[in-house]
């Protein structure tokens, strides 16, 4: 109020401050007025916000939130968290033994349904290499990237499709080790960790390998996955 009176003028000949009779009080009705409409429309902007905030989702991400449960729960039945998600620990002693972690880790490439994708250094556990070699022969997509050469030769002898990352230092990211360790499964499922696959890493070295079907783990070792195949294939290295 203190604005609107600081702007009214004292006009000689007049009854009030510049306004003539009966102005003055319609100014301040219209005034008034014209506050108590804004505040009502504040009030009404504001109960339709939190009605917004409170509405149900449109149906088709409604829809699209149903089917991801649905799709969790499926991946639920075929990969319980129980048994994929978790960790194993390495030297193992009893590679034999059917309760062992050796046989545990070979379990989750026997378990594979669809394919199996790896990008690994070096592979010389024989142990390993024979379930891949029976999973290729079942008809599942098996396919390499190694960082070794002796490992590629040895793989594709026994005809498993193998990219071999290039020693060209021409060719992006070719000047450095590909030093990964990870394989997934059906492309629902990683395992990852420090050992190499090798008798040595399996029996002598303390060493870790986890396992996880956390879509976002996935989906990255899938994108690091192809880059490099795709590496291997431009080289002309890759027979996957």
């Amino acid at each position: 109020m203190d604005s609107f009176f600081s702007q009214i003028m004292i006009i000689p000949g007049t009854n009030v401050v510049g306004v003539p009779v009966g102005t003055l009080g319609s100014c301040i009705f219209i005034t008034a007025a014209s506050v108590a409409v804004v505040f009502g429309l504040k009030q009404v902007m504001n109960r339709k916000s939190q009605k917004m905030l409170t509405k149900p989702l449109p149906q088709n991400a409604a829809a699209q939130e149903d089917a991801e449960e649905r799709k969790q729960k499926m991946l639920e039945e075929r990969k319980p968290a129980l048994l994929w998600n978790t960790a194993m620990f390495f030297p193992d002693y009893r590679v034999s033994d059917p309760d062992s972690t050796t046989q545990q880790f070979l379990w989750y490439f026997s378990q594979a349904r669809s394919s199996i994708r790896i990008c690994i250094y070096n592979l010389s556990f024989p142990e390993l290499t024979f379930v891949l070699a029976q999973q290729y022969e079942r008809g599942l997509i098996v396919q390499f990237v190694v960082g070794h050469e002796m490992t590629a030769d040895q793989l594709r002898l026994k005809c498993l499709p193998c990219g071999l990352i290039p020693k060209d230092a021409n060719l992006p990211t070719t000047d450095k080790l590909m030093h990964h360790k990870f394989a997934i499964i059906d492309d629902e499922a990683v395992l990852t960790g420090s050992m190499n696959w090798t008798v040595e890493g399996v029996l002598n070295n303390k060493e870790n390998v986890c396992v996880s079907t956390n879509p976002r783990h996935v989906e990255k070792c899938l994108k690091e996955f192809f880059k490099l195949l795709r590496i291997c294939e431009d080289a002309k290295t890759s027979i996957c």
